[in-house]
């Protein structure tokens, strides 16, 4: 509908605008208009959207307007500017930046994409990792020369609907010894609980003062990779405000770690992937005309915290097992121990715990805290034992950092500062150690490091050990480091004093040198030693089928020794051969290679081994006719592809993290269907899934229907029938021509729909031809 000027004091009336929202086309919207005044706008169908772009207070004006139809005033009161544009019938909304809701930005967070197909893990898989060695000792200092038994180890996986079933067996792990069981393990996770449950050789972890004690029995532990997007520590974010939409780009350390477009408005980016300790945070902001602007900040990461309401424990309880040098299998015939913790996140900036283990004989508990303020973060770790042998007896442990904020000369500094005591009788539950009292131990070390400019930094350190109250080493270190485009040199000077052999001053020099992203090279020399060393390195851009090589030279006072190595990552197989110099004397030879096979949905297949999970993919028919496929291309190469040992394997998919991957055949002429390889998979914890591809092959069929008398039957409906069920309709054209596709090889019964007593024969024979001529077929019955 158009408005005629003649309309200008016409009465009002409702409207569709096409309409935008900050420039950005939004469809139309029902406005009341009265001449060239507008009255009143539907906000109804954008109001979502609205509440999403307006600050809290803007956004509840909204909420609780019950009218539908908004007047002009009404709207800018809630914070959205309104403008007819009369001459082309448009409505013009805006929100001002000052108005607008802070956008958050989460840089840490699961992947959002989409894929044509979701593969999940098969209800039952399987893998073996297969791995051998060999040595040629040529001389040691221990006087074993020539080869020893080659050593081969057996790494089996069983996932059956989620629960995981792991066993190790090694052959001829030591002199004299053919075999050994290594852990046992069954495997539960509750993905939605964060939860983990073992059963068998436990691998639980541990915090604080507290010990692992290898056990074979139960434990149940809040696991974070999980759930692997989920932040439990707490990182840091940074708030800012765009006077334009602009280009963000976020570096961290250095690195570029994003590069966004932001729309103006208030933002807040948040969970920057940092490191342990001091991070260097820029955000470089550039406008719509090119100015650029900097954001710099300090971040201090702990991993030591928790974010605020989040917890973590473990509880594990069993027998304490050994190995038995007499046996194959572990020993398992101690008392019973346990091992639990707990820790809890007051808040992002304070998190303490507590922790205990035991056995029958030696009880360990303690506590600890991690406290970050303004003038640094303090961790406190204690804990006390008690043994029936040497009695009560405790330990302690506090450190303390601090960084300097990028403000002033010391500008990104870091302090350090820890301080550690033992007790004479503090002891951890071991049932295969009868305690001992020892020495009182005390420890204390101090370091500071400092950037000096953007391509220098230097730190120094103190360290000292007591016990039974003399010192047992002390020791002074400068440490400098100058880092210029592919060249690094790295220089520590330590002075050390106490009951060593080796007293003194010492100096430790490294050079390094980045040639381009394939070749570097690498040089030291310790002035103690008197060892220098001298290597190229070389590694190939891709992962896959290549070759990585080091070549180097040790020059010792009283020898001279080459070393270098070789690694063949393939598909299949990994290989590794190399000759080591280890140290004044010491040369060996070794060779060392990987494989391993998988299982799924009765198929198998023949891969490098595998580090958690592993996907596998099978073309059929047709498409495994033209060569199969090849999974995640790398320039020429893909990641896994079918070949004559089988399915294309994909053995490092790493739990819990979904994977987009691209499926393509090898052969460009294929009968393929693209979105049929668009896949996002999800794995559980050492899972298998199997992708199957392919269909058999169809042609594009045509044929001429003609009557008994020759004729063609032309404009005729009708229906194909095969003897497995399948049907299809067709017509014939003006010429008396037919089209079918998707039909496999065979004879179909064919009937037209005004003749259906008249069948006749369509007979398609196996052939790779894509378009395929039947010539004339003749209805038995005359027009």
């Amino acid at each position: 509908m158009l408005l005629a000027p003649a309309s200008l004091h016409a009465a009002p009336q409702t409207i569709p605008l096409p309409a935008t929202l900050n420039e950005q086309d939004i469809g139309e919207l029902n406005a009341v208009v009265e001449g060239q005044q507008l009255r009143a706008v539907d906000i109804s169908p954008i109001l979502p959207k609205l509440e999403s772009l307006l600050s809290p207070a803007r956004s509840e004006m909204l909420r609780t307007n019950t009218e539908r139809l908004l007047s002009p005033d009404a709207l800018a009161a809630a914070g959205v500017q309104t403008r007819f544009d009369f001459q082309n019938l448009k409505l013009l909304l805006n929100i001002p930046v000052e108005d607008r809701r802070v956008q958050e930005l989460n840089l840490i967070g699961v992947p959002n994409f989409a894929a044509a197909t979701t593969v999940r893990p098969s209800p039952f898989s399987a893998y073996m990792n297969l791995r051998g060695g060999a040595t040629y000792t040529e001389s040691s200092q221990g006087g074993v020369d020539g080869f020893n038994n080659p050593q081969l180890d057996f790494d089996n996986v069983f996932n059956v609907h989620g629960v995981v079933l792991e066993n190790e067996t090694v052959v001829n792990p030591a002199p004299g010894k053919s075999w050994e069981k290594r852990d046992t393990l069954l495997v539960w996770d509750q993905p939605e609980k964060r939860l983990r449950w073992e059963l068998g050789d436990l691998d639980y972890p541990v915090t604080s003062l507290q010990g692992f004690l290898p056990m074979a029995g139960l434990s149940l532990h809040k696991e974070d990779s999980l759930q692997p997007y989920r932040l439990t520590t707490p990182l840091g974010q940074s708030s800012f405000f765009l006077k334009e939409d602009s280009k963000v780009e976020v570096l961290v350390n250095g690195q570029t770690v994003q590069t966004l477009q932001m729309s103006a408005g208030p933002h807040q980016i948040s969970n920057f992937p940092l490191a342990g300790g001091a991070n260097n945070v820029i955000l470089r902001i550039t406008d719509p005309v090119g100015r650029v602007e900097y954001i710099n900040a300090t971040l201090f990461y702990d991993p030591g915290l928790l974010k605020g309401g989040e917890e973590e424990f473990n509880i594990a309880a069993g027998f304490p097992s050994i190995t038995d040098p007499n046996s194959p299998l572990y020993h398992y015939s101690s008392p019973p121990a346990a091992s639990a913790f707990y820790r809890y996140g007051f808040s992002d900036r304070f998190t303490a715990g507590l922790n205990a283990q035991a056995t029958p004989d030696t009880q360990q508990g303690g506590g600890e805290a991690v406290w970050s303020t303004l003038a640094g973060t303090f961790s406190l770790d204690s804990g006390a034992s008690e043994d029936r042998h040497i009695g009560f007896g405790h330990a302690e442990r506090l450190q303390y950092q601090y960084y300097v904020s990028r403000r002033g000369r010391m500008a990104d500094g870091v302090v350090t500062l820890l301080g550690q005591h033992q007790s004479p009788n503090f002891t951890l539950p071991n049932p295969f150690i009868t305690p001992m009292p020892q020495d009182e131990l005390w420890n204390a070390t101090a370091a500071y490091s400092q950037r000096l400019t953007e391509n220098w930094n230097v730190g120094v350190s103190y360290s000292r050990q007591w016990a039974g109250g003399r010192t047992q080493q002390e020791t002074y270190d400068l440490i400098t480091g100058y880092f210029w485009r592919g060249l690094r040199v790295n220089v520590t000077v330590e002075r050390t004093l106490g009951q060593q052999q080796q007293n003194g001053w010492g100096a430790f020099f490294v050079l390094t040198f980045t040639l381009n992203p394939s070749h570097s090279a690498f040089a030291s020399y310790d002035t103690r030693s008197r060892v220098s060393r001298a290597e190229w390195q070389y590694t190939e851009p891709a992962t896959i089928d290549t070759i990585d090589a080091t070549l180097g030279v040790q020059n010792a006072p009283d020898e001279t020794t080459g070393y270098g190595s070789v690694r063949y990552t393939g598909r299949r197989v990994e290989l590794d051969v190399s000759q080591d110099a280890l140290s004044r004397n010491d040369s060996m030879t070794s060779v060392h290679w990987g494989a391993a096979l998988v299982y799924a949905d009765g198929t198998f297949g023949v891969s490098r081994p595998v580090s958690d999970s592993f996907l596998l993919i099978e073309s059929t028919d047709s498409l495994h006719d033209d060569g199969g496929v090849g999974v995640e291309r790398q320039g020429q190469r893909f990641l896994a592809q079918e070949d004559w040992l089988g399915p294309a394997v994909l053995p490092q998919v790493t739990a819990y993290y979904p994977q987009h991957l691209l499926v393509e055949p090898l052969q460009a002429a294929a009968d393929f269907d693209p979105q049929t390889g668009d896949l996002r998979l999800e794995p559980t914890y050492r899972s298998g899934a199997l992708v199957r591809l392919g269909q058999e092959a169809t042609a594009y069929i045509t044929a001429t229907l003609l009557w008994a008398d020759g004729k063609l039957a032309v404009l005729q409906a009708g229906t194909l029938k095969g003897s497995d069920g399948t049907t299809m309709e067709f017509i014939s054209n003006r010429d008396g021509t037919v089209y079918l596709h998707g039909l496999k090889a065979g004879s179909y019964s064919a009937t037209l729909a005004g003749h259906p007593e008249a069948a006749f024969t369509i007979t398609i024979p196996a052939t790779k031809e894509k378009n395929l001529n039947l010539g004339s077929i003749r209805v038995p019955i005359t027009e």
